[in-house]
């Protein structure tokens, strides 16, 4: 199976203002991929645990930024939780 990453255009925009915020979202996905969820509950780490490919993970960034990655089978999407 091919993992197609997307991002929606808040991400991109702020990808592309802020070589730091690039460097967070690929440690992000990075994480993301080795099961490593982020900031969820336990609940939700243990939900993602038995089905990693419709899984959401959340992580902040040192200025305080937040971000979701929700994985929908070969799909992963980086957004904001507003975008959500």
């Amino acid at each position: 199976m091919q993992i197609r990453v997307t991002a929606t255009a808040a991400i991109a925009k702020k990808v592309h203002k802020n070589t730091g915020f690039e460097r967070f979202i690929n440690n992000s996905l990075n994480r993301h991929f080795s099961g490593d969820w982020g900031d969820i509950s336990e609940e939700d780490a243990a939900a993602n645990t038995s089905d990693p490919l419709y899984a959401l993970s959340a992580y902040t960034a040192p200025d305080g930024v937040k971000i979701w990655i929700k994985q929908d089978y070969d799909v992963v999407t980086v957004l904001f939780p507003s975008e959500y």
